[in-house]
């Protein structure tokens, strides 16, 4: 078991209680061994990490800390502010 099974695994309940009923799709991505190419590619150092992406892109992001994981509050504070409804930049005025 990796060193930070344990924060992920503590991060799992929340990223599921936010992730029921919302205009998002969540989803979540096991890397259990320094071989997954997901380390690179979206340079993880720790798990979890949140990342949001919004066309293909990055939009918000929230890295864990050594010794630390990330809590309820890294979610709604650092990721969902920068995320909008799918269907908001297609309102008009």
């Amino acid at each position: 078991m990796p060193p930070t099974a344990p924060y992920a695994w503590g991060f799992a309940p929340i990223f599921e209680k936010y992730s029921v009923n919302q205009p998002y799709i969540f989803a979540k991505a096991d890397i259990p061994d320094n071989s997954h190419p997901y380390w690179d590619k979206y340079k993880i150092n720790y798990v979890p990490t949140a990342i949001a992406f919004k066309s293909g892109q990055i939009v918000a992001r929230r890295d864990s800390k050594a010794g630390a994981g990330l809590g309820e509050e890294d979610l709604l504070k650092e990721v969902s502010p920068k995320l909008s409804p799918p269907n908001e930049s297609a309102k008009t005025s």
